[in-house]
């Protein structure tokens, strides 16, 4: 048993060194934290289990008059359901409610945009754990499909697209 752990520990150690690095921007605000699908998942007992998570965060980049500053509230209402005839595996979708505010280099609110953003399913199948209660290890795929409904051509009160201003992405992901 120990043989296996330290085999299953050296996969995983080999297959993040082979990843490609993850891309991300201020712009569509991913998180790659966000598409894990904790190990606390639904049971066959309780098979859905749903849960409200509000994030807030704040960012600013520039100085004098290239400086842009940015605050953001983002409910996720999620939601996970582990089918009865197949327990290993476990679905999720996370519905995001975005409302930002953009500020110009005096401080001014230039753009508040607010609405659905990007909407995410999950999929995630156990190939392996080690205790069905209690695990302490588990090997499994994810996959995760991001679709393109946050509004992404969204203007600032001047009347121009502001990328930070968007919803959404404005592309399919996975």
């Amino acid at each position: 048993m120990r043989a296996l752990r330290f085999a299953v520990a050296i996969a995983a150690v080999a297959l993040s060194l082979a990843a490609r690095p993850a891309r991300a921007c201020s712009v569509c605000g991913c998180d790659p934290a966000s598409s894990t699908l904790a190990l606390e998942r639904p049971s066959l007992m309780t098979p859905l289990r749903a849960g409200v998570e509000t994030r807030l965060s704040s960012k600013s980049s520039g100085e004098g008059g290239d400086a842009e500053s940015e605050s953001e509230t983002r409910v996720i209402v999620r939601a996970q359901y582990v089918p009865a005839e197949l327990p290993a595996l476990a679905l999720s979708l996370e519905i995001p409610l975005v409302t930002k505010q953009h500020f110009d280099a005096g401080g001014a609110v230039d753009a508040e945009p607010q609405g659905l953003g990007d909407v995410a399913a999950s999929a995630r199948f156990e190939l392996w754990r080690d205790h069905q209660l209690m695990p302490k290890n588990v090997v499994s795929l994810l996959a995760t499909a991001t679709a393109p409904t946050g509004a992404n051509d969204l203007k600032n009160f001047a009347g121009y697209i502001d990328e930070h201003a968007q919803l959404g992405g404005g592309a399919w992901s996975g």
